[in-house]
């Protein structure tokens, strides 16, 4: 075959496809579909004899879809938000935290905080109120004890966030407790 035989049937295919494409598409869906093991192990065969391609590959559409990823994320971290509620809260409170003591951020949330979401998922747990669960985290909120705004503004965020100064609170109560703290009479830290 000539190139230029090459090229016409290369138009050909690609005129072929343009208008054939959502019939394709439709049938390569029923085929994964019917096939779903297959050709999940087929999709993990070939990603892994080439990773850089689906890599580059990958990168490249996030930069063609901008919004697609953005619609993505968004849905995956409402996902994930509702199954871990406490993951979330523990990086909130960091960053709430930061935020307040205007200080930045300069290393991983658990060796700054010194415990992990774990731990303070178990800790909260512990002290919760009757009606509270992690299902209706919202209607109660992460109370700091002693509140953020009387630290001095370079003190370290793992005492400010210390797990013995954190506590479930319903939002109306820490809502109206505000930053309500007697140094001499709350001595917790």
């Amino acid at each position: 075959m000539t190139e230029e035989q090459k090229k016409r049937k290369k138009e050909q295919q690609a005129t072929w496809y343009k208008k054939n494409r959502e019939r394709i598409i439709s049938a390569n869906r029923l085929r994964q579909l019917a096939n779903h093991e297959e050709y999940k192990k087929s999709l993990r065969d070939r990603y892994h004899a080439n990773p850089t391609d689906y890599i580059i590959a990958a990168r490249q559409w996030a930069i063609n879809n901008p919004e697609r990823v953005k619609n993505n994320m968004r849905t995956y971290h409402s996902i994930k938000r509702k199954e871990t509620p406490w993951i979330y809260a523990w990086r909130n409170s960091l960053h709430n935290t930061l935020s307040r003591l205007n200080q930045k951020k300069n290393g991983r949330s658990k060796e700054l905080l010194g415990y992990s979401a774990e731990d303070l998922y178990l800790h909260l747990e512990n002290l919760f109120l009757p009606g509270m669960s992690w299902s209706n985290y919202g209607e109660w909120e992460i109370d700091h004890k002693r509140p953020v705004s009387s630290f001095p503004p370079d003190t370290p965020v793992n005492i400010v966030n210390a797990l013995s100064n954190l506590q479930p609170l319903w939002w109306k109560d820490n809502y109206d407790k505000h930053d309500i703290w007697n140094d001499i009479e709350n001595k917790i830290i």
